[in-house]
């Protein structure tokens, strides 16, 4: 969700936001959690935007580029926002962007289901590829996934440790840390295909301070 500046001059907006957990996109704290509807105050610097996303979706995310081929190449990220059961879901369609007609020749285009939920000390991640011909012919992969709205555990430490179809990653890197209320757990140097299914899962391993 993104609340513009209507006014010149102005350094803060009266946005309203839905009832929901709602997550800065750029620094990933959260700046809502309102149970009904309200209208908040956000600052508006000249140097940003305020963008939000809400918590119980997943967003596919690619780097910026100065051509659409670039950008496919530069490979996706995943942003997994936890609502307050620790559940999201989201989808990405894909094409060529030059197609007139969608969703007709197979060839053309991808689209890709996801879900989330909590499994214990672990958050796992489901791709459903409803058809993953394009995004497959492209050698589109899945390079990096933010967890956003993770529930910390006071006078605890935690480590994290990321599986891809039941296979432990050692060459993937992570990071993870307090956000404001919430924790944020970032995955890099990720390589899977988006156009085939998989399974994600995120394992918490807590420890005492």
């Amino acid at each position: 969700m993104v609340s513009p500046v209507l006014k010149p001059g102005m350094r803060s907006v009266n946005a309203y936001f839905p009832a929901g957990k709602w997550f800065n996109l750029f620094n990933y704290s959260m700046a809502v959690n309102t149970s009904a509807g309200r209208y908040v105050t956000l600052d508006a610097p000249d140097d940003s935007i305020n963008v939000h996303v809400r918590g119980g979706s997943i967003l596919v995310m690619q780097d910026e580029a100065n051509t659409t081929r670039q950008a496919r190449e530069s490979g996706y990220e995943l942003v997994v926002a936890l609502d307050e059961f620790g559940n999201a879901t989201g989808d990405v369609f894909m094409d060529d962007g030059d197609v007139l007609e969608m969703g007709v020749n197979q060839s053309e285009w991808s689209l890709i289901r996801f879900t989330s939920r909590i499994e214990g000390d672990s958050v796992v991640v489901d791709s459903n590829v409803v058809n993953g011909t394009y995004a497959q012919d492209h050698q589109m992969l899945v390079k990096k996934v933010v967890f956003l709205g993770l529930k910390p555990e006071s006078n605890q430490n935690r480590t994290t440790a990321m599986f891809v179809n039941g296979r432990m990653l050692r060459e993937s890197e992570a990071s993870y840390g307090r956000r404001g209320r919430f924790d944020v757990a970032e995955i890099r140097g990720l390589s899977h295909y988006i156009g085939k299914d998989f399974e994600l899962k995120l394992k918490l391993r807590s420890q005492p301070k």
